[in-house]
């Protein structure tokens, strides 16, 4: 599967293949992502990245990415502690999730499934 258009950046620590970066903190930077509360970049589709190696980061299409729990089709994503792609749990007053994909296909934790690359965020109501 193409997984779309591919942007190069500078990895900010490691970062598996097939899980969420975030932006970094200097331009053109990114690191893994470590939960819903920060914008998410794309995925790092193919290869692993080590700390200051430059490498493709998908931020559109259809990337695969690695489920971290039960996934159902249809469900928006955002990130686990380690940067796979967990369903989105509507967020509690005052708070805000952010989240990165669309779910294609249904899963478990450490299946590798095709994602559609929508990114946004989520605010709770007010408190």
């Amino acid at each position: 599967m193409r997984p779309g258009n591919r942007y190069n950046y500078t990895a900010q620590g490691a970062i598996p293949r097939y899980r969420f970066v975030t932006p970094g903190t200097a331009d053109r930077t990114v690191k893994v992502a470590v939960g819903a509360t920060a914008p998410l970049t794309g995925v790092c589709h193919d290869i692993n990245l080590v700390d200051g190696e430059r490498g493709d980061i998908v931020r559109d299409a259809m990337p695969e990415i690695e489920y971290g729990g039960t996934v159902t089709r249809g469900d928006l994503l955002t990130s686990d502690a380690e940067g796979r792609a967990i369903a989105v749990v509507d967020p509690a007053a005052g708070t805000t999730v952010y989240y990165g994909a669309i779910a294609e296909v249904s899963g478990v934790l450490g299946d590798i499934c095709p994602t559609f690359l929508a990114t946004g965020k989520l605010i709770g109501p007010a408190a």
